[in-house]
C-alpha cells in the first residue's frame, strides 16, 4: 500500500511559518536589542538635539505670540499631511498631495503654530510608497523630522510656494 515519506516539504511549512510569526512579534515588541540606522534616518543623539532646539524655539515663540491653533487642530493637519504623502493621493479633487501639504501649512496662523507643529511631529515613521513593507507591516520605515519630511516630499518650486505662503501669513520661517 502507499507509504508516507517522512521529512517531506509539507512537514516543514507550518513550523517555519509559526517561527516566522513569532520572530516578527518579538521584533515588534522590541525584544531584539540593537537598532539599525538606515539611510535618511537620524541617530538618537541627532534626534535629541533637534528635539531640544525645537522645544526651545517653541517656548521662546509662545512667550511672545500665543498659539492660534489648538494641538488638536495641528494634529489634524499632521494627520492629513501624513495620510496624503503615504497614499500618494489628495483629499481634494484635482489636487496633488504636495499641494495638499502646502494647503494644510497655509492654515497655520503664526510662527508659534509652526513651531508647535514641528514639536508635535517629532520624528515619525514615513512609508516610502503605498504598498511598501513599512506601509503594509510597519517594518523598515524611515523615521524623519518635519523638515526632512517637507524636503523629501516637496520639489524646490513647491518649497518656494510654501515659503511664500508662510511669509504671506506673517510667519518668518523658510524651508530652504
Amino acid at each position: 500500500m502507499g507509504q508516507q515519506v517522512a521529512g517531506g516539504a509539507a512537514d516543514y511549512i507550518v513550523p517555519v511559518g509559526i517561527i516566522g510569526i513569532l520572530a516578527f512579534v518579538a521584533y515588534k515588541m522590541g525584544l531584539f536589542s540593537g537598532t539599525a540606522t538606515g539611510t535618511g534616518q537620524q541617530s538618537a543623539a541627532q534626534a535629541a538635539n533637534v528635539t531640544a532646539a525645537n522645544d526651545q524655539a517653541y517656548q521662546q515663540s509662545a512667550a511672545q505670540v500665543p498659539q492660534s491653533l489648538s494641538d488638536t487642530q495641528i494634529n489634524s493637519l499632521i494627520g492629513v499631511m501624513m495620510s496624503d504623502a503615504e497614499e500618494n493621493t489628495s483629499i481634494f479633487s484635482g489636487s496633488t498631495y504636495q499641494q495638499d501639504i502646502i494647503t494644510q501649512m497655509g492654515q497655520l496662523g503664526n510662527i508659534t503654530d509652526l513651531y508647535r507643529l514641528i514639536q508635535l511631529w517629532g520624528t515619525r515613521d514615513v512609508a516610502g510608497a503605498s504598498g511598501s513593507v513599512c506601509d503594509l507591516i510597519d517594518v523598515d520605515c524611515t523615521a524623519v523630522d518635519f523638515g526632512t519630511f517637507i524636503h523629501a516630499t516637496l520639489s524646490s518650486s513647491q518649497l518656494g510656494q510654501l515659503n511664500q505662503l508662510l511669509q504671506a501669513n506673517g510667519i518668518n520661517y523658510t524651508f530652504s
